[in-house]
């Protein structure tokens, strides 16, 4: 059974995959398995959003791809004093 994912876990999914393909060199979900320490498949269900990736696993993927975990999350832009 497959479940469907949360819309904000799928927007999450579509902005991490995206941010891997325009990273240099291109990221895997292999790579992504690796970093969190988790199955291949588990990666890829992160990856389509099947599966939400947590706070902490959010903030190792914005520190591997070099973003702000705002561009992985709907969180808007802290404000410039």
């Amino acid at each position: 059974m497959t479940t469907q994912p949360k819309p904000t876990a799928a927007r999450a999914a579509k902005k991490l995959r995206a941010l891997m393909m325009d990273h240099e060199p291109r990221r895997t979900g292999q790579e992504l398995a690796d970093l969190l320490n988790i199955s291949p498949k588990s990666a890829y269900r992160r990856m389509s959003g099947e599966i939400p990736l947590d706070l902490e696993q959010l903030w190792e993927v914005a520190k591997w791809l070099d973003v702000p975990i705002t561009e992985l999350t709907d969180a808007p832009e802290p404000a410039t004093p």
